[in-house]
């Protein structure tokens, strides 16, 4: 997973509606812009509030139990909501996050 400063908008949306025209959260782009012969995609998975939302991109290396590429995505996405210090989702899953957090905290010891 790498974060990367690509960012989306929607491209069909209406002048009437009152609200951004960016991308909602969840939104999943892997045509067009990813590798051809790799499993990759970008996931935007939180909401913004004042700005764009940044995507990130995901790189499927190996898939040992032969998920499908939208159980996998959905899977990530979940994953994002499941931060305990934050009450919506965040850019990155859980796990991703924890793993600095956690070798920051044992080299302090």
């Amino acid at each position: 997973m790498n974060k990367y400063f690509s960012k989306f908008i929607q491209c069909f949306f209406t002048y009437d509606d009152q609200r951004t025209n960016n991308v909602e959260a969840g939104t999943v782009v892997d045509l067009h812009i990813t590798h051809i012969s790799q499993f990759d995609f970008y996931l935007c998975s939180q909401a913004a509030i004042m700005e764009t939302p940044r995507p990130a991109l995901y790189h499927v290396l190996h898939d040992e139990n032969g998920f499908r590429s939208d159980n996998i995505q959905q899977l990530t996405y979940w994953l994002c909501h499941t931060d305990v210090r934050c009450s919506k989702s965040v850019l990155i899953p859980a796990p991703v996050h924890y793993g600095p957090l956690a070798a920051y905290a044992f080299n302090a010891y």
